[in-house]
Order: C-alpha cells, then structure tokens, then sequence
C-alpha cells in the first residue's frame, strides 16, 4: 500500500492589484523604527537639549560673578592700600597680605574701642543715676552719708555701693574729707582701725599701712581707750582730724569709689 503524502499548505491569497495591503495579524511583528524618530526620542532630545541650554548660562552667569567678585576685591586692596600709607607711609611698598594684616589688626583694635565706649557709657549711665550723692575729687567720687550706723555697718553699705570706706593716701584728700566733714557739722567714719602691730598703730581696711597720721592732738587724740576704729571729727583744724570711737557707736561714714580701667580709653 503507497504511503500518503502529506497534505499541502494552503498558500496565502494573493493580493489583487489595487488593493490596500492588509495590517499585520497577531502574530506578524511591526518593522522597528529608530529611537531618535519615536516620540519619545524627540522628547528626549528636547530635555537635554533645555539642560545643556541652562547648564551654559550657569557658566556664563558664574564667570561674569567671577570676574566682578575679583574686580570688587582689587578695589578693596587698593582702598586698603591707600588706607594703610595714610596710616605709615612704609606701608607704601608692602605687599597686599601685608596690607590686609594691618587692615585686620586696626579692624579688632576699632572692635575693641567700641566695646569699651560702651562699657564706659554704661558706667556713666550708671553714676548720673546717684550723682547727687556723690562728690568728685581728683579723679575719685565720695559718698558722704546721711545715716548712722556703726564701723562694721559702713563697710557693708560702702560695699552695697560697689565702693570701699575711705583709704586716705594724700594729705590733700584728707583735708577735702575734712573740709566736708566740717560743712555737715557730724563726724564721720573712715576705713581705719587700730592695730598695736602696725606701722603707726593703725591699718586701712585691705591691710595697707598708714604712712601718714592726722590725730586731732588739740584734743589729745590719739586716745587709745577710746575705742578701735577711727572717724573723723568735724570740729578741728584741717588734716588735724582723727578720732579714735568704740566701733559699735553710731556715725555717718564716708564711702570712696576710685577710677577703674574702664573708665579709660588707654
């Protein structure tokens, strides 16, 4: 018996002529076209085209604020320059970091005066609040009371006052405390005390010695039986003044507020 043959294909119609040719079935693929010809080639293309676009006017931008920031410093230098040869004309032949150091160092000396300006203003401020209780004397400011208290009491309240009870160093202060003294017609206290071991037999609060007495001798001071601590009387000769009183009496006091650095520019 003959073997059969395998049953032929069908063979695709053909086209007749004229017609339109027909889409591509399931299973037929469409012909790739190139990236760049897809729309989202060209809107790639777009994108990159804006970035590079922004990019070069960064760079632009960027060397024109270059060019200006180094225009601006040179003539900053050449102010400096001029500056600085005011100041020393040797600086005439320095070079720019020589100029800027100098700049730098006049800048924080400027800061620093500021800063004490205001410092000292505030002590101003400070003392025009009390100054009608205060009397200025040679560069120093003293307080003259108008209550009683006892020795101990007028440090506290001196103190209170950002102040010490008076230290004499001069014969001339003594005789401005005694003419004040004299004026209120009520002794006072000083910051003086009797010590058997020091020089002259008294010591100033802080521990300085007394270089120079005023006992009042017209009345046969010093009367060491009077007491430890030391005021000055208001009926005596000038300079001729101090008392010996019990530290527990009752007196005025006299409070003294010497200059301090930041009163002063140097």
């Amino acid at each position: 018996m003959a073997p059969k043959k395998p049953p032929k294909e069908a063979a695709a119609p053909k086209e007749k002529a004229g017609e339109p040719p027909k889409p591509p079935g399931p299973g037929d693929e469409a012909p790739k076209k190139p990236f760049l010809e897809t729309p989202e080639g060209a809107k790639t293309v777009r994108i990159l085209a804006a970035v590079w676009f922004v990019l070069a006017v960064i760079m632009v931008i960027m060397y024109a604020v270059l060019l200006n920031k180094d225009w601006n410093i040179r003539q900053a230098l050449i102010m400096m320059r001029e500056f600085a040869i005011e100041f020393d004309p040797r600086y005439e032949d320095k070079t720019d970091f020589q100029v800027v150091g100098l700049a730098q160092n006049l800048s924080s000396e400027m800061l620093e005066w500021g800063l004490k300006n205001d410092e000292l203003q505030a002590e101003i401020d400070k003392l025009a609040k009390t100054l009608d209780q205060w009397k200025a004397y040679d560069k120093n400011l003293y307080h003259f009371s108008k209550d009683d208290v006892n020795w101990n009491e007028a440090v506290d309240e001196c103190n209170t006052r950002e102040s010490g009870l008076v230290f004499v160093k001069w014969g001339e202060e003594q005789a401005f405390i005694d003419d004040q003294v004299s004026q209120q017609k009520k002794p006072y206290w000083i910051g003086l005390k009797k010590n058997e071991s020091a020089f002259n037999g008294v010591i100033w609060l802080g521990g300085f010695k007394a270089g120079t007495v005023y006992w009042d001798t017209k009345h046969g001071q010093p009367k060491k039986e009077n007491g430890n601590c030391v005021f000055v009387h208001f009926d005596c000769i000038s300079k001729r003044c101090w008392h010996y009183g019990k530290c527990t009496d009752k007196r005025r006091f006299v409070c003294k507020k010497e200059p301090i650095a930041k009163w002063y520019y140097a």
